[in-house]
This record gives structure tokens, C-alpha cells and sequence, in this order.
């Protein structure tokens, strides 16, 4: 009886001390325990804020197209000269940071001339990756919680030609750099190209459609040399870019382009 007894004594004090460590883990756990899910989304969220593309970038391609009077194009409905406003479609836009990891943003202006792009606060560069903007390069900073409105115009003039001449003294067929070639404009078109980049028109498209083309090969890059004005009109010398073939040549129209970007 006596052996039975310790024995059941002793089971006894066994499982109040199981009892008494199991409360201690469970105080333990409590103190040490891990992180829970939602404070792991939490800190995930926290880590994230920096890089959030809270910022708008508003890009927005016009071209301002001055038909000068006496020119041919009535059809386009600007009568003996005139001012036509568009936006550009199909302008090729890159936007590229600074920021590590980023990768280039490239996208086409829309049928409004317009690329939005959500971005994270930063310096870009943006590229106007076209033949109408001379492919050139900007900058501009995107701030938290704010839109930057990137606005880039097109300045562009037409001017009619009465007739032009091409010197070309060894019947190449070709009018080439280093032949001149005389530009006859008419007087009240006033020719200036403030620093534009001039180029002549060959096939007799129609400056807006001109303006509106992704193709350029039409056109031809030259430099004005001289103005030899007299009372009734004015001829420009010119310097031509590249070669043109003389036969190819149905029209001799002059197109000067300047571009402007604004940014608020």
C-alpha cells in the first residue's frame, strides 16, 4: 500500500510540474513571438513609399504651322496665309531617371499630341526621338503628389517659291553642296529664320500634311548663305545639306522649324 501510494505521489508532482512549464512557454511565446502577416504588409508598405510613382508627367506636342501670304496652299483652308494649330501624333517620347533599377519609359504622343505617365519623384530626361524635333534632349523634375505639365511646340513656317535656280556647272543632274542655288521668294513673304532650321520641300506637299509626317524624305536640310533682296522679291542663296537628283525635283517650297518647350 505504502509503494502504491509514493507512486501516485510521485505522478502527481510529475505533471504539476509539466503544468507549471507549460505556462511559462506560453508567457514566453508571447514576449519572443515573430512578426505577424500584417506587420510584414506593413513594413513591405513602408519600404515601398519611396519609389511610388505619385507624380503625373503631362507631355504635350503641338506644331504652330504660319503659312506665310501668297502661298499656294488654299486647299489646306488657310486662304492667302494663315495660322494652323495641331496637336502632333505619332511623336516618338522617351523618359529616362536616374533612379537605380529604372528602365526607359517609351511611348508615342496620342491623337491629342499627349503622353501621361505616372511616375516616382525624380529628375527625367526626355527624348523626342523624331525627325521634326532634331531628336533633341530635355530635362525636367516630377514631384510627390503634383503634375508637370511638359509642353513642346513646334514652330514652323511655309514659304512659297516663285522659282528657284540650281547651278550645276558639270551637268551632274545633281544639286549638291558645293554648287550654290538661288531661292526667288516673293518680298511680302519677308523671309527670316530667327534660327530655325530651314529645309526645302521638293515633291509640293502640303506643309500641314508635311508637319504631320513621321517620314521626312521629302525634305532636304540646307543653309542660308546670303538674302540678295530687290524691290519686288527676294533670292536666297542656299547651301544644300545632301545631295538632290535635279529630276526628282517637282516643287521648291522652303520650311523653317523651330522648337519651343515650356514647363510649369
Amino acid at each position: 500500500m505504502r509503494e502504491a501510494r509514493r507512486n501516485q505521489l510521485a505522478v502527481g508532482a510529475i505533471l504539476l510540474v509539466l503544468f507549471v512549464l507549460s505556462v511559462l512557454v506560453v508567457d514566453n511565446l508571447d514576449t519572443f513571438s515573430l512578426p505577424s502577416a500584417s506587420n510584414i504588409l506593413v513594413t513591405s508598405t513602408v519600404n515601398r513609399v519611396s519609389i511610388k510613382p505619385d507624380g503625373l508627367l503631362l507631355i504635350t506636342v503641338e506644331s504652330n504651322l504660319t503659312v506665310l501670304s501668297g502661298s499656294q496652299y488654299s486647299d489646306q483652308k488657310i486662304g492667302q496665309g494663315g495660322f494652323v494649330n495641331s496637336p502632333l501624333n505619332g511623336v516618338y517620347v522617351s523618359i529616362t531617371s536616374n533612379l537605380a533599377n529604372s528602365r526607359s519609359i517609351t511611348n508615342f504622343t496620342d491623337s491629342s499630341g499627349q503622353v501621361a505617365e505616372y511616375l516616382p519623384p525624380a529628375k527625367y530626361q526626355i527624348g523626342f526621338l523624331d525627325w521634326r524635333f532634331n531628336y533633341s534632349l530635355m530635362s525636367v523634375e516630377v514631384y510627390s503628389g503634383k503634375a508637370t505639365d511638359l509642353r513642346a511646340f513646334l514652330n514652323a513656317s511655309a514659304y512659297f517659291t516663285q522659282s528657284y535656280n540650281i547651278i550645276d556647272p558639270s551637268s551632274s543632274g545633281w544639286a549638291v553642296g558645293w554648287e550654290p542655288m538661288y531661292i526667288l521668294v516673293p518680298s511680302k513673304q519677308v523671309f527670316s529664320d530667327n534660327g530655325a532650321d530651314t529645309f526645302i520641300e521638293t515633291s509640293g506637299s502640303s506643309p500641314v500634311a508635311i508637319l504631320k509626317s513621321e517620314n521626312a524624305s521629302t525634305l532636304t536640310h540646307v543653309s542660308i548663305l546670303g538674302n540678295i533682296a530687290n524691290q519686288n522679291s527676294e533670292w536666297l542663296e542656299v547651301q544644300i545639306g545632301s545631295p538632290i537628283s535635279v529630276q526628282n525635283i517637282q516643287a521648291v517650297d522652303v520650311l523653317s522649324m523651330k522648337t519651343i518647350y515650356l514647363v510649369s
